[in-house]
């Protein structure tokens, strides 16, 4: 019948199961976190309601967020919300009609893949960053904020989280059937439970975080429950190598990036400033931009989805000071900037626009 094989637990688990493939370690936080600050992927899949402190989190955060599907569509008390959800500052996306997909039945998508078990119209000004092949939004953000209409096939699930985990400044991986990272010190495992207070004492391990309403059963029974079907279905699993502070990448090449960034102070931008040579790239939203900026600054948003190819396009022999809110997508512009676009001396804004303010 419709709707049969639909499981909030197993639409997580398909989100967990990507990410774990791409070689990403996750940390399953509760649904009243108010801060998520330190991950730079954020996943609330199947989410019905999300508190306001949870929406200013989110609405805070540096890091890539995607909602959906069946986030943020009922109230509290499980009622339909007016308007329909999600309903999320500068994010313009309604849920006008939502599907149940009977066994057997999909919404194919453009560029190959399909949505399985649930399909939602989207309806807004903000863009589509995937379509249906009938011309639907399949995925609709703002680069930074997105939602997620339907529950797409493994596959697709794989390289929709691999896409936005590039952008975070990760790098993902398609690891094979049965194979996972090892973590090979610091005793931190590769999934794990933390509750509202634990999220809120650093260091923060993991590279990406999933928002789980499932989050208030005993951690025994959750990890039995994830581990018995991540062995069953994925063969051994494990979390992926992080630095001394928790926050690095994986791989030797991330760990290579990080280390040719040089992160300057305040006070050492402001005097490179003078400098004639040298050129100030903000890389915030527009709106943080309107809000305040740099003088003389010339701006590319990092959540655009040309910000690559706007990037290639300047001068790579010239000295660069790139900024951002707090630092973080500074950092991650800068070595995207060095390692694979040939820039020759970028640095990073220590504290971003908002240490800048300060002074």
């Amino acid at each position: 019948p419709q709707g049969a094989d639909f499981d909030y637990f197993w639409l997580v688990f398909s989100a967990y199961k990507a990410l774990r493939r791409a070689g990403l370690d996750v940390d399953i936080v509760p649904p009243d976190a108010s801060d998520l600050s330190g991950y730079k992927l954020v996943l609330a899949p199947g989410l019905l309601s999300l508190s306001d402190a949870l929406k200013a989190a989110i609405l805070r955060t540096d890091g890539i967020v995607l909602l959906g599907p069946r986030t943020d569509t009922k109230t509290g008390d499980l009622s339909i919300p007016d308007p329909m959800g999600p309903n999320l500052d500068g994010l313009d996306v309604t849920v006008a009609l939502t599907e149940s997909l009977p066994p057997g039945i999909d919404v194919p998508l453009v560029g190959g893949g399909a949505f399985i078990r649930w399909f939602e119209h989207l309806e807004g000004a903000t863009p589509a960053m995937r379509q249906t092949t009938t011309g639907l939004p399949a995925m609709a953000g703002t680069g930074q904020v997105n939602y997620l209409a339907g529950w797409p096939d493994d596959d697709t699930f794989h390289a929709i989280l691999s896409e936005l985990a590039r952008r975070a400044g990760l790098v993902p991986r398609d690891l094979p059937e049965g194979l996972r990272v090892q973590c090979p010190s610091k005793g931190v495992p590769m999934t794990r439970q933390r509750t509202k207070e634990q999220l809120a004492s650093k260091p923060i391990w993991a590279h990406t975080l999933i928002l789980s309403s499932f989050t208030h059963l005993s951690i025994n029974n959750l990890f039995a429950r994830f581990f018995g079907l991540a062995l069953l279905l994925n063969g051994l699993l494990a979390c992926t190598t992080t630095t001394e502070k928790g926050i690095g990448n994986a791989s030797k090449h991330t760990q290579a990036m990080q280390s040719a960034i040089e992160d300057i102070d305040v006070t050492t931008f402001a005097a490179l400033m003078e400098q004639d040579s040298v050129i100030i790239l903000d890389v915030r939203t527009l709106a943080e931009v309107n809000a305040g900026a740099i003088e003389g600054a010339i701006h590319l948003d990092f959540y655009h989805p040309d910000f690559q190819d706007k990037l290639s396009l300047l001068d790579k022999s010239s000295t660069y000071l790139v900024y951002c809110r707090s630092g973080n997508r500074s950092s991650q512009a800068s070595a995207l900037m060095t390692e694979r676009l040939g820039f020759k001396d970028v640095k990073n804004l220590l504290g971003g626009y908002q240490a800048w303010a300060k002074q």
